[in-house]
């Protein structure tokens, strides 16, 4: 982004979106989440064997054996979008199998110096601490700082390794995400990945009814935008052991919340452009064509002959 967003009025507008955010039952806000009283006590950390990880999952019940279902913890934020790096899969022809182990859809999210941005991602390092009381020596990624800014990586794999999760099934695949069919071809080929439901992100824009209802749609990752306001949902995974064990934010729904502030930029990008284009002025350029080279040339041959008569 560059001088012609508006920032402030972005910030402004996040803010109070966040507020109304911190009261949806629906969704756990993370500060929401981190302010309630004895907030420790409702979560648990689990260690699960495909892919093996540790979870944070709602309190299980006490006694509860190893093969029940639990449900993990998805937790939200509110930021505006930076950086992305999501789906369709271009080129999917030149996709060598190392480089699909790391193919990923991501996002990075600031708060252009936003106070409740910061206490958020703030909130966020609490729950990363529940984990380290579980995995000693865990390292948090996702998170830094970029010059006096804080922002804030969401990332998922693309594929599951098969022999990480030998269980896993293929994943219903979302044509808006794979115009190209490519995620399909994966799952239906011994390539050794599967798409399947620890990959799956959903991807939504926010719509207001007439009589004030809020419902999500579903839409094509590339309709996210620089600039825009989302809420994302994601997990906090502990992965590896030792010195080598990370807490991940695994991104698992994004939601575009609001483009105005996205498409007032841009229009004042392109307004710009057209100044910049005035100012130049218009400057007209002449282009020898081949077939003017070849007549100067015969008229120069003619004109030498007439010489040469004389």
């Amino acid at each position: 982004m560059d001088a012609h967003y508006d920032a402030e009025k972005a910030v402004k507008a996040l803010e109070e979106r966040r507020e109304v955010e911190m009261e949806n039952a629906k969704n756990m806000h993370v500060s929401r989440l981190t302010k309630t009283e004895g907030w420790e006590d409702f979560v648990q950390i689990m260690r699960v064997d495909k892919p093996a990880s540790w979870r944070m999952v709602k309190n299980a019940i006490a006694g509860q054996v190893e093969d029940q279902m639990v449900e993990e913890y998805q937790i939200h934020i509110q930021g505006i979008l930076e950086d992305k790096r999501l789906p369709p899969i271009r080129g999917e022809n030149n996709k060598s199998q190392k480089k699909m182990q790391h193919m990923r859809q991501s996002i990075v999210l600031g708060g252009f110096g936003s106070a409740v941005f910061k206490e958020d991602v703030e909130n966020v390092l609490d729950v990363v601490a529940l984990f380290a009381r579980h995995v000693p020596g865990i390292q948090q990624t996702g998170i830094r700082q970029e010059g006096d800014r804080t922002v804030i990586e969401v990332a998922n794999r693309m594929f599951t390794p098969r022999h990480e999760a030998p269980a896993m099934k293929a994943a219903k695949v979302n044509k808006l995400m794979d115009e190209n069919g490519f995620i399909e071809q994966v799952n239906q080929s011994d390539m050794g990945f599967v798409y399947g439901e620890e990959n799956v992100v959903h991807y939504g824009e926010e719509k207001t009814e007439p009589d004030g209802t809020r419902r999500v749609i579903d839409i094509s990752p590339q309709k996210m935008h620089i600039g825009d306001i989302v809420d994302v949902g994601f997990s906090v995974v502990a992965i590896g052991k030792g010195r080598d064990a990370k807490a991940r934010l695994v991104l698992r729904n994004i939601t575009l919340l609001d483009a105005k502030h996205t498409q007032a930029w841009l229009k004042a990008k392109a307004k710009n452009l057209l100044r910049v284009g005035s100012a130049r002025g218009t400057v007209t350029l002449k282009r020898r064509l081949d077939f003017e080279e070849q007549e100067e040339s015969a008229r120069g041959k003619m004109t030498r002959m007439a010489l040469e008569d004389e």
